[in-house]
């Protein structure tokens, strides 16, 4: 039975049925999965803990090393040799890296130090926000492998207290003169962006407001767009009072709660009973929590001290800085709640 098993998925493998819903890929890709560990011995789920990270810092690497544009953009086999070509690395380092790449599928290997890039590597070249998030992530890294260390000198409680840390909705009707919406820490403005490209017709301002630095590198917003540099964590000006709207899209998940209230009573003081507040977040299960979903939550308590939260811990959080949930939408898998005052 095991034999004809493992024969079955070998088959399915070389030639996946193009026709699975999303709904049907993830389904069989976590009975994969569930199948994978529940025959796996302690001696191989040891490792695989032991070396989760390996892989991430490989495909960093690969980024950076220019290792993946190349290999895909070779179109077939290219040498070690070839592959140093754009970053100057030495032929050895290359290789080593080569073979993570090559062990986790990314590249197969056709000769002697000689690769031809899997159709996967296209996602991490150049130009993708993919590899941007690769690049980032492997950056986070570091701080997180020195958490137990860090728990057992300060002793296991919960980090709360972020200063020990070391360094798509219509709208109501609207006049042209008043305050529409207001992405509070809203980086450059790409959502806002993207929402006035969405949404031509919609008027009212738009007001995009983060640190004074961000907001100034932020050159090339389109007309309509204004920008505000502030600490939210200080009094919001009285300049956007009365918005219709206040947008907080992955900051909350950035501070632990005390810091986060700070920042939705701050919002708080600018809205009337007319204005609503939309938080833009991934929300874990209450239960059951996937790997993927638990290691994002152990990067932002590395890097943050904070939290990626469950439904009844944003309950918590906003009303206990006076909000009241008012609606909830899951696009994506993402949380967009609205709440009023």
């Amino acid at each position: 039975m095991a034999a004809a098993l493992t024969k079955g998925l070998l088959k399915f493998s070389k030639d996946p049925p193009s026709h699975l819903s999303n709904e049907e890929r993830l389904a069989f890709r976590d009975a994969c999965q569930k199948a994978s560990l529940s025959v796996e011995n302690p001696l191989e789920a040891t490792v695989r803990f032991m070396f989760g990270a390996y892989e991430s810092v490989a495909l960093c690497l690969g980024a950076n090393m220019q290792l993946l544009d190349l290999g895909v953009k070779a179109e077939g086999p290219i040498t070690a040799v070839d592959l140093t070509s754009a970053s100057g690395a030495d032929v050895l380092l290359t290789v080593r890296v080569m073979r993570m790449l090559v062990a986790m599928g990314i590249f197969k290997e056709v000769g002697h130090h000689t690769y031809s890039a899997n159709p996967i590597a296209n996602v991490w070249t150049v130009g993708s926000p993919l590899r941007e998030a690769i690049i980032h992530m492997a950056s986070q890294i570091p701080p997180v492998t020195f958490l137990p260390e860090y728990f057992e000198e300060k002793g296991y409680h919960n980090p709360d207290n972020s200063d020990n840390v070391e360094k798509k909705l219509l709208l109501p009707e609207n006049d042209e003169s008043s305050i529409l919406l207001v992405d509070v820490g809203g980086n450059v403005g790409h959502d806002l962006v993207n929402f006035k490209t969405r949404y031509p017709d919609q008027r009212g301002r738009l007001i995009v407001e983060d640190t004074p630095a961000m907001v100034d590198s932020a050159t090339d917003l389109p007309p309509g767009i204004e920008k505000v540099g502030h600490d939210f964590f200080k009094p919001q000006p009285r300049a956007l009072q009365h918005a219709k709207a206040y947008y907080l899209r992955n900051v909350l998940h950035d501070w632990p709660d005390k810091n986060a209230k700070i920042i939705l009573e701050n919002v708080r003081e600018l809205m009337t009973a007319e204005s609503i507040l939309l938080v833009d977040e991934y929300a874990i299960p209450e239960d059951n929590v996937a790997l993927y979903q638990a290691e994002l939550d152990f990067t932002m308590m590395g890097i943050h001290t904070s939290l990626d939260r469950t439904p009844s811990q944003f309950e918590e959080l906003l009303n206990s800085a006076g909000f009241k949930i008012i609606g909830t939408h899951r696009p994506r898998d993402f949380e967009a709640v609205l709440l009023e005052k």
